[in-house]
This record gives structure tokens, sequence and C-alpha cells, in this order.
């Protein structure tokens, strides 16, 4: 893998197939790692100064008007497949939902979640 990209292409494809092995029409990966520093400054002295990284990624599984979606810090293969199977479950539930509404779907795992289609 090169080292400038943070999954290897390969892997990502694997990802997105088991997004979309469960009947869903599309599936999307976001993998980001970003660094920050700030100062904070009183009187022109620095009386703080901090720094940060975000490293992640989050998937994006369409079922058909459903969205499902899933965040994971752990950018290894298993890791990210786990998200992707959770944003497709989240996906599935709420399908389910919608096609019956009198039933409740169980709460999505942590990480997880779905976007409802506007109405």
């Amino acid at each position: 893998m090169p080292h400038d990209l943070l999954v290897d292409p390969d892997v990502v494809s694997r990802v997105l197939d088991a997004g979309r092995a469960t009947g869903a029409e599309f599936a999307e990966v976001f993998v980001e790692d970003k660094r920050s520093t700030s100062a904070g400054l009183d009187d022109g002295r620095v009386e703080q100064v901090t720094s940060g990284r975000t490293r992640g990624a989050g998937i994006r599984v369409v079922a058909g008007e459903t969205t499902g979606f899933a965040y994971t810090s752990d950018l290894s293969e298993r890791g990210l497949m786990a998200a992707a199977q959770a944003a497709a479950a989240a996906a599935r539930r709420e399908a389910a939902v919608q096609a019956h509404p009198r039933r409740s779907a169980r709460p999505a795992a942590d990480g997880a979640g779905v976007i409802r289609p506007r109405r």
C-alpha cells in the first residue's frame, strides 16, 4: 500500500461489497486523518496550546429510501467490515420499520445510526 493512503484500495473494495451485500444499492467510505493545533493568547502572551488528531472512517449504506451510517476509529479491515455491517443493519432495521410502522426496531449499535428520509 502506498504510504500516503490510509486504507488499501483492495480493502475499501471489500468493505463496499460488504455494505451492499444485503441488498443495498449504494455504499461509500469516507476516511480522514486530520490534525489540528491552536494557541490561546491573552494580552499577546501564549496562555494555552492544544493539539488534536481525528482519525477514522464513516460508512454510509443506502437501501431504497433509507440510509444507514456507522463510524469507526479502527481503520483495519476488520474494523471497517464491522462498521459496514453495522451501517447495513441500521438501514435494514429502518426499512423494516417503514414497511411495518407498528413494529419498533431494536436500537442501533454504538457508532451506527439511521438517517430517515424527509417526507
